[in-house]
Order: C-alpha cells, then sequence, then structure tokens
C-alpha cells in the first residue's frame, strides 16, 4: 500500500512538473515572431519595440521565423503590420531591419545554441582587470536596457592566457547587428528619445530593474530622483546623460545620451 501510495506522488510531482513547462501564455495566439532587434535604419525604429509579437503581416498570418523571412523577402513600399494586436502602417526603402525569433513554445530556455542567434567575444585594448570588465559589463547592460534589448546577455570570460573578455550574446541576430550597436555612434552617442507616460502628475524612468519617480510641475519642470530639473536641463542616472525636453498631461519627453 505504501508503494502505491509513493506511486501516486510521484506520478502527480511528474505531471504537474509537465504542465508548469508546458502551461505557457499565449496573449497573441500561438501563431507569430517575436521582435528581437531593429535596426537603426529601419521605419519601425521608434515604432515598435524589442519583444512585442508580429502575427499578421500585410493582412496575412505570421506563423514563425520561416513564413516571416518569405514574407519580408524583396518587401517595399506602404505595408501593414499587426504586432501586441495593434495595426502599424510602415514604409519600407531598403529594408524592413526587424530581427525576430520563433514565440517561445514552453517555460524553458533552451539558450543560445538552440535558439539560434549570436555570440561574440570581446577584446579590451588593454588588459582589463575582473573588476574593470565587471564595471564594463555594467554599463553595456544598461546601455542595453536603455535601447529595450531584453535578450541581450553580457559574461564575463577569462581566457587560458589569463586576461578578461567580456562575452556577448544575443538570440535571433547576425553577427552585424552586434557590431553595429557595438561600434557605430549611434549606439552609444546620439541621443535615444525616453517618452515617459504621466499619470496624475506622476511617471517613472525605468532603467533594468531600477525605477525613478518622475513629477511634473505647473511651471513646465519636472522632478526627478527628488530633483528639480528646466526644460533643455540635464541630469544623470546609472551614468546615462539626460536631457529633459518638455511635458505634457500624458507625457514627459527625456533625451538619453
Amino acid at each position: 500500500m505504501l508503494n502505491y501510495w509513493r506511486v501516486v506522488i510521484l506520478a502527480t510531482i511528474v505531471f504537474g512538473s509537465i504542465l508548469a513547462i508546458g502551461m505557457k501564455a499565449y496573449p497573441y495566439g500561438r501563431n507569430g515572431v517575436e521582435i528581437a532587434y531593429i535596426a537603426k535604419d529601419s521605419p519601425a525604429r521608434g515604432v515598435l519595440e524589442q519583444g512585442m509579437i508580429i502575427t499578421q503581416l500585410n493582412d496575412k498570418q505570421v506563423k514563425n521565423v520561416e513564413s516571416w523571412n518569405k514574407m519580408i523577402s524583396n518587401i517595399s513600399g506602404n505595408i501593414t503590420l499587426i504586432a501586441n494586436g495593434k495595426r502599424y502602417t510602415l514604409n519600407v526603402n531598403e529594408s524592413l531591419g526587424i530581427y525576430v525569433v520563433d514565440i517561445e513554445r514552453t517555460n524553458i530556455d533552451f539558450g543560445l545554441d538552440l535558439k539560434g542567434g549570436t555570440r561574440i567575444l570581446l577584446k579590451p585594448k588593454e588588459n582589463a582587470t575582473k573588476d574593470m570588465i565587471d564595471q564594463i559589463i555594467s554599463t553595456l547592460q544598461t546601455r542595453a536596457n536603455l535601447y529595450g534589448l531584453k535578450e541581450m546577455h553580457f559574461y564575463p570570460v577569462r581566457g587560458i592566457d589569463g586576461n578578461y573578455y567580456v562575452q556577448i550574446e544575443m538570440a535571433g541576430v547576425k553577427g552585424n547587428v552586434i557590431e553595429e550597436l557595438l561600434s557605430t555612434e549611434g549606439k552609444f552617442e546620439a541621443k535615444v528619445s525616453k517618452p515617459v507616460s504621466i499619470t496624475n502628475g506622476k511617471g517613472s524612468i525605468q532603467l533594468g530593474s531600477n525605477f525613478y519617480d518622475v513629477t511634473t510641475l505647473a511651471n513646465g519642470s519636472v522632478v526627478v530622483n527628488n530633483s528639480v530639473i528646466d526644460p533643455g536641463e540635464k541630469f544623470v542616472l546609472q551614468n546615462i546623460e539626460f536631457e529633459y525636453i518638455n511635458s505634457t498631461a500624458n507625457e514627459a519627453l527625456f533625451l538619453a545620451k
């Protein structure tokens, strides 16, 4: 009898584990692709975001990455797509510039080798200590968070030569995309629009897992992280320089460098 209950308990645990792995929510359906990265010259830049689910392109259903790649080959002119349940219209000149990955079918992270993507090893110009590498990774991660690149990961690696390196991994993209992110001036120097939604005079700037309170004032200034900021004034959060532009009842606009 005791062995019988052991079998029942074990079967229940196994069944529950299978359900936990397989029961994944699909708010936009099981078909579609997830945006992994939007190129800097893409018409979708500033309109769509990484992580959004594209389910239709020109009123045709997008099933997976394979069907997406076929649909966007030689595409040009005005197109319509549905992402996160909303319809968008874009004008494509040379390239759509949207890199996608298949929607995760389970709650398991299969890793880069199975999902596909790019792995790059960066070597500092000079020998760097572990603390220096950690600081570099912290800066890169903050920049990636600012751009909404949730699938970009950074790891410290020590080679057999004793030197430290930075390993960068990103699913669903080719090597040239990461090179673009790291090497072009636009990635690290150009100013990026950072709008903040305002409700009842309050909002927040999100950098990674950190939130910084934003409060709008009647004179057009804002309070950020307990400091009053006037239009055109600059301030720094997590080593990122921001410039406050203006605000309305619904939004405060910042530029991040």
